[in-house]
């Protein structure tokens, strides 16, 4: 195995710490994260404060993006390049760099204006899923100024059709701005929005996705936008997921939908790692099937999980299943089906 690979692999399981995870039915320690690594889970907090017209991009999100009532959404979704982007992110009219150079001018370093925000400036990158304040001082005109420009964004696609179905998403949850053009670290080939947009893409081409119901197909696209919205700029970020559950629980309280449908997107989120403790032997079936108790929501978990994995780079899903061999797509496909086959009700 070549030194490239060592890294890569490395990389992988820093950032996953399998062999410290636990399901999420077992009994959790307070303050550890899925990954059992100890992190500060923020509380939840009011999200971006949705002017009327916001709340009718929302809605027309739900919609046309979730519920697929605009054929355009489903058609695009599936068949566009958007990982010609790669860490640049989705094109926008007030770009991720100037957005943080805008911040970092006007915060400077102070934090604890930054945290009335929601955010955190780091070495690398502005993290944390903004909020406007109820009430601003006149020290934060600037800031607030800032953050309402980089949520109330605009995409940039040559193609009309395409710029539409991208609108939808950014003004629908303007939350997922904050991932765009958010590098990760060096495993990762692709910004957050990127990666997550790529996992969407191939979940919803992928041959079991007709197989669930409608009410699913939503769930699915939920969560799958919202997976990694805890992730830190540029950087292994271990218990991401405990982070992005509560920020998922902070923005779906912005929708119209089921109890039931937030439950389930938040249950997913929290536990879109599960393949990893799984394929090591962490996890037994038991465990699985107690983390996902319907056979529409281990589904999704399988839909997913093998799209993430592919979503990391063109090939390092390959070096996974199997140590020290490097598969085929063909080959992966195959092994990845065995090792979930007997993971049913």
């Amino acid at each position: 195995m070549s030194n490239m690979v060592r890294l890569i692999l490395q990389n992988f399981q820093n950032e996953s710490s399998h062999k410290q995870t636990i399901p999420i039915k077992s009994v959790i320690p307070a303050g550890l994260g899925m990954a059992g690594i100890a992190i500060k889970a923020q509380p939840s907090k009011d999200s971006f404060e949705a002017s009327s017209s916001d709340k009718i991009n929302r809605q027309v999100f739900i919609n046309d993006f979730i519920k697929g009532n605009d054929e355009n959404v489903d058609r695009v979704l599936k068949t566009y390049d958007f990982a010609q982007f790669g860490t640049k992110g989705l094109p926008l009219d007030y770009p991720r760099k100037n957005f943080v150079d805008d911040i970092i001018k006007k915060v400077k370093p102070n934090q604890e204006l930054l945290s009335k925000f929601n955010l955190n400036r780091t070495i690398f990158d502005i993290d944390g899923i903004a909020k406007i304040p109820s009430k601003t001082e006149d020290i934060e005109d600037g800031l607030k100024e800032a953050v309402e420009k980089f949520y109330n964004n605009e995409t940039k696609f040559q193609d009309r059709t395409v710029n539409s179905v991208m609108n939808k998403l950014i003004k629908g949850m303007p939350e997922f701005t904050m991932t765009v053009g958010k590098k990760q670290h060096g495993t990762h080939i692709y910004s957050v929005d990127i990666h997550s947009l790529i996992v969407l893409q191939k979940s919803l081409n992928h041959p079991d996705y007709e197989k669930l119901s409608n009410e699913s197909k939503q769930v699915l696209k939920l969560a799958i936008l919202m997976h990694d919205f805890g992730k830190k700029g540029n950087t292994i970020t271990p218990g991401h997921a405990k982070q992005s559950k509560l920020d998922a629980q902070m923005i779906l309280d912005n929708y119209d939908i089921s109890p039931e449908i937030k439950k389930r997107v938040i249950n997913i989120i929290e536990n879109h790692h599960w393949f990893q403790n799984f394929n090591t032997g962490i996890y037994d079936k038991k465990d699985v099937l107690s983390i996902f108790d319907t056979p529409e929501d281990l589904l999704i978990a399988k839909i997913m999980a093998k799209a993430d994995l592919e979503s990391i780079s063109d090939d390092f899903h390959r070096y996974i299943l199997i140590p020290y061999k490097y598969l085929t797509q063909k080959e992966f496909d195959r092994e990845f089906a065995k090792k979930i086959q007997d993971l049913k009700f």
